[in-house]
């Protein structure tokens, strides 16, 4: 813990997804830690979500965009210049991924190449970990649990679409920023 907390002191984060529950519940941990966490979300649904709960101090700033829109989302990730990037940001809802599958594919495939795009344009290197589904993962129900060596699947839109923004990860950080970018 000291080690973490001293790696993560004074660090300029960048968190997408801010808004949602794992999202609210990192920027606490990051506060916590002594990192200025920029949140990057759409705002909140309802009042009854972990987000309103918490203390707006825990915020360095707040920036309300939705990741499907490019110039939006460039405009926040270089007014924060963060030296980390952590991407939770997602349409993670199966059901929703069937009521409106173009918003999903829309948002966890072309939100994280949006974001992906985003790098060329910072001046300094960035970290960057992109949080992603167990969903990922072709389910072939044989009752064992999954391998990062297993193959990417998934006939759902939300699955469907968290497995083509691996693709799109890889892409990114094997070819287009191919020994500028490291990504995990």
């Amino acid at each position: 813990m000291l080690t973490s907390q001293n790696f993560w002191s004074g660090k300029k984060v960048l968190l997408t997804g801010h808004t949602g529950f794992k999202g609210a519940w990192m920027g606490l941990l990051l506060k916590m830690l002594g990192a200025k966490v920029t949140g990057v979300s759409l705002p909140a649904v309802g009042s009854r979500n972990l987000y309103s709960e918490l203390p707006k101090e825990i915020w360095f700033k707040e920036f309300f965009v939705d990741i499907r829109h490019q110039g939006n989302l460039t405009e926040a990730v270089i007014t924060a210049n963060p030296e980390i990037i952590l991407h939770f940001a997602a349409q993670a809802s199966v059901l929703e991924s069937y009521r409106d599958p173009v918003m999903t594919w829309e948002t966890n495939v072309k939100g994280t190449q949006n974001l992906l795009e985003t790098f060329g344009s910072l001046k300094e290197p960035v970290s960057a970990l992109f949080v992603t589904t167990d969903k990922v993962y072709r389910n072939n129900d044989d009752g064992r649990n999954f391998r990062e060596s297993d193959p990417l699947g998934g006939v759902d839109p939300y699955s469907a679409s968290k497995a083509a923004a691996e693709l799109v990860i890889n892409s990114y950080s094997k070819g287009i920023y191919a020994n500028r970018l490291e990504i995990r």
